[in-house]
């Protein structure tokens, strides 16, 4: 694993959600049920973009240590959720700059600035139910784009469907705890060398994703020659790794 090339793509995609950030209009102070908090106003598409963007990159930072400190159940848990907020990036940005916002993109932005918790009648406060668009259907949206919709479609599912067991700590994947001498459960990282190779592989795939998120949020939200910037950086990350895509 390439560390200086992956750190390098971590710091451009951090840079590179402060500068979208800046293409939106800024959360505003607003009384709530807890009091006063930021919050956005207008609650549009391009800042959901800009807030799963910022998931991504603190996420990446996260799994970052998670990795270097042999947590690879924990690391893999996080790389579950990149997965799908990179896919939420893939899925809002493509519907605002080929001029397709659907009702669905408007349903899953409505329910993602929905408030935790509601103040009923009586002056209680409420859990609010949270409804979430299928995943299935976002990532048919994003595979439309692709040559083979169907292969596209059965990849992501694919990915997730592996990491889900770390999710729900099945059986099999806890396994990979266990000493091979002792057979005692490692609880301060695991020293298994084959499975830290394995996840270091991995992690290059989620900082790959985050640039082409980057990529395609800049392109929703800036004008063309951001877009050939930030194009220009991807084609360049792939150059330099040898284009092992695995997405």
């Amino acid at each position: 694993m390439d560390h200086d090339l992956l750190e390098h793509a971590r710091s451009w995609i951090a840079a590179k959600q402060h500068d979208l950030a800046r293409t939106v209009p800024a959360p505003r102070w607003r009384k709530s049920v807890r009091g006063n908090e930021p919050r956005y106003t207008e609650e549009s598409i391009p800042q959901a973009i800009v807030m799963k963007l910022a998931r991504v990159a603190s996420g990446l930072n996260a799994a970052k240590l998670l990795l270097d400190q042999r947590y690879l159940q924990e690391f893999s848990v996080l790389c579950r959720t990149l997965d799908e907020l990179c896919e939420d990036v893939y899925f809002l940005s493509i519907g605002v700059y080929t001029d397709d916002v659907t009702d669905r993109h408007r349903e899953f932005s409505n329910l993602f600035f929905q408030e935790e918790h509601e103040v009923e009648d009586n002056g209680q406060l409420q859990q609010s139910s949270r409804a979430t668009v299928p995943r299935k259907k976002i990532r048919a949206y994003i595979s439309n784009l692709s040559e083979d919709p169907s292969t596209h479609t059965s990849n992501m599912k694919g990915v997730g469907s592996l990491l889900s067991g770390y999710v729900h700590a099945a059986a099999p994947h806890i396994y990979e705890m266990l000493d091979p001498r002792s057979l005692e459960y490692q609880l301060a990282g695991i020293t298994n060398n084959d499975l830290i190779v394995d996840h270091q592989h991995d992690y290059w795939n989620y900082v790959y994703r985050g640039v082409v998120a980057c990529a395609l949020a800049t392109k929703a939200l800036c004008d063309q020659a951001e877009f050939d910037d930030a194009f220009s950086f991807l084609k360049d990350f792939e150059r330099v790794s040898g284009i092992r895509k695995n997405w």
